[in-house]
């Protein structure tokens, strides 16, 4: 099910994860380093975001992140399609890109847990959330017959 919000640190840390700590411990160990309990009270955490969001949220928690992160970018894909041609559709392209990058980043840190990356995300996804409104808006309208 998952750890829950910030608990991944406590799960994998002394004196409540035992378990895991052990893991780092025998490691260290085979490389030499004498083991002192104290060091494992803080482990480090995983750097890529998708791992430490399945272990904080679970299996549900993490679906619903990636059915997000496809949703924003399929937003992005049909705005740029719809309004290819004018400055509107390449501001939707480059809002996707924006995000592509920023996913594909979230693989080897966690940059969208840091307070400025979060804001941007939040920002940049609100944005192609209202193109995409803007979007099914004009696609409701009634088309006017030209005379």
């Amino acid at each position: 099910v998952g750890l829950g919000w910030n608990q991944f640190g406590l799960a994998n840390s002394r004196p409540r994860g035992d378990r895991y700590s052990q893991i780092l411990e025998d490691w260290d160990e085979s490389r030499g380093f004498t083991i002192y309990e104290e060091n494992y009270l803080a482990n480090p955490l995983t750097e890529s975001l998708y791992w430490l969001w399945l272990a904080e949220t679970g299996l549900a928690g993490f679906v619903a992140f990636l059915c997000f992160e496809l949703a924003t970018l399929g937003w992005a894909l049909r705005v740029w399609w719809r309004e290819k041609e004018s400055l509107f559709g390449s501001a939707a392209a480059g809002l996707g890109v924006m995000l592509t990058l920023c996913y594909a980043h979230g693989m080897v840190e966690r940059i969208l847990t840091q307070p400025k990356n979060l804001s941007m995300w939040l920002l940049l996804g609100g944005m192609l959330g209202g193109m995409e409104w803007r979007r099914r808006s004009q696609a409701r309208q009634p088309k006017v017959a030209q005379r």
